[in-house]
Formats: C-alpha cells, structure tokens, sequence
C-alpha cells in the first residue's frame, strides 16, 4: 500500500495527466462529433456505434504515452534511485506502476465514454434515431474501450520499463502500432499473426462476432483478445524488471 500511495503522489505532483487527460477527451469529441454527422439513418447509426460509444477508443495512444511517461520521468529525472532504495524489489515497483496505470486508464476511458454520452444522445435524438445504450453493441463499445485504454496504459508501462529513454519509450510503441502494425497486417502469410498484435487484440475488443471473419485472418473472442494484449504489457514489464535488476542507471 505504501508504493501504490507513493506512486499516486508522483502522478499528481505533476500536471502530465492533466494534459494528457485533456488531450484524449479532445481527441475522443472530435471522433464524436465527426461520426454522428455522418450518421443520417438507422443503419448508419448501427454501423457507427463503436465510433460513437468507444470513448474515443483511439485515445489509446495517450495511455501508451502516460504509461511510458509515468516510469521513464523516474529515470530522466534520476528519482529511480531513491525509489528503489525505499522499495528494493524492482518488481514490487513495477507492478505498483502496472496497477495504479491500469485504475487510471480505465478512469480516462470512463471519463471519455460520458463526454460521448453527453455530446451523442442528444444529436442522435435530435435527429429521429433511435438508441438502445443496454443493447449488446453500445455495451461491447463502453467495456471494450474501458479494458483498451486499461491495458495500453500497462503496455506503455512495459515499454518504459524496457526502454528507459523517455523519447524512445514514447514514440516507439506509438510507430508500432499505428505505422508498423497496420503495414504488416497487410503482408501476406505475416498478417495471419495480426490478431495476436496489440492493435489485433483489441480490435477483438470491439468488434461484433459476425465481423471477426476477416479476409485473411479472424479475430480473437474478447477475452483471448484482452489476454492478449495484458499479455503484451506483463511481458515487457517483467523485461524491464529484469534489465532493472542488472542496471538502474
């Protein structure tokens, strides 16, 4: 408790989060607004549900960015070395990280679904539409986006933890899975593994059952999807952990 406590002081000393919180609710009333101007009927409304619903699901990049800032900040500013000596045990202290970025993007997510409630049910009741928020899509989008943006906030943890360079562990996730990924799940007999990419698992996220069927790949359930992708953070964090315990410098 005493390093989840720790933790919660270093987020809130500075105004990172803040910025970082603005910029992905910015970004999520902007995908709102676009989609539902778009939308003129029942069937684009159905069509357009987990771009209306997501929370701005694309906000995950803000969550790979707070999580790779919320480690790398530690040794940028050389405050890694006290830390581990009030906590020895390099993995009681990244997992600490793990979990308090995890509660944290799934609050954003939270925050980012109730400024798509606010600006969405309005328009779309202003113009005739009618919406179900208990039914099965609105309900995938809500969940789904909140376990994305959880998870991208553990993986942008992993990959500070691996790459203490603060500039590297921030723009590398970031070329990976919006440039690297979407060019090799266009390759073929490669892009058979992109369901196992993050980008891949947590589209299983939000998609209907009948759409996983791809060309040529088909998506993981949600769960395998969500296991996944944690799979992707834990794994680079125990990495980090491991490089930790060699060299903290």
């Amino acid at each position: 408790m005493n390093v989840l406590r720790s933790e919660f002081r270093k987020l809130f000393t500075t105004q990172t989060w803040f910025w970082l919180l603005l910029g992905s609710l910015v970004l999520n009333a902007l995908q709102v607004i676009l989609v539902v101007a778009n939308t003129h009927n029942q069937a684009d409304y159905r069509d357009a549900i987990p771009g209306i619903f997501g929370g701005g699901v694309f906000g995950y990049v803000f969550m790979l960015v707070l999580g790779a800032i919320g480690i790398t900040a530690e040794f940028r500013h050389q405050t890694i070395t006290p830390t581990v000596l009030t906590t020895p045990s390099r993995g009681v202290v990244i997992g600490a990280k793990l979990l308090m970025y995890l509660v944290l993007g799934a609050v954003y997510a939270v925050l980012g679904i109730v400024l798509s409630l606010a600006i969405a049910l309005p328009w779309l009741s202003a113009k005739g539409l009618d919406v179900d928020l208990g039914s099965d899509g609105i309900v995938r989008a809500m969940v789904g986006t909140v376990i994305i943006f959880a998870l991208y906030a553990v993986l942008g943890v992993g990959f500070g933890a691996l790459v203490p360079n603060q500039a590297a562990a921030v723009t590398l996730p970031i070329i990976i899975t919006v440039v690297i990924e979407p060019i090799l799940s266009a390759i073929p007999y490669v892009r058979a593994a992109y369901p196992y990419f993050p980008s891949g698992s947590a589209t299983a996220l939000l998609v209907q059952n009948s759409d996983r069927f791809q060309d040529h790949y088909t998506l993981l359930v949600p769960v395998a999807g969500a296991l996944v992708l944690l799979a992707w953070g834990v794994v680079l964090a125990m990495c980090g952990v491991y490089r930790m315990n060699k060299d903290i410098s």
